[in-house]
């Protein structure tokens, strides 16, 4: 039985015209996912800065005229 399952995925019978596309989207997307969480953080950061910069107006300890 398992000379049967060894002798069925043989390294020679691999369909190198479907592996090298796949591999190539593969590597496509892993690349777009690393821009993309990069320019996330700079956006992320940005807003975190600007908020220890400006206290939101809601934020203040004054009283409210009424």
């Amino acid at each position: 039985m398992f000379t049967f399952i060894s002798s069925k995925f043989n390294a020679m019978e691999i369909n190198y015209w479907w592996l090298i596309p796949f591999l190539l989207l593969m590597a496509l997307l892993v690349i777009w996912l690393i821009k993309r969480n990069q320019k996330d953080e700079k956006v992320f950061e940005k807003k975190i800065i600007q908020s220890e910069l400006k206290p939101d107006d809601d934020d203040h300890d004054e009283p409210v005229p009424h």
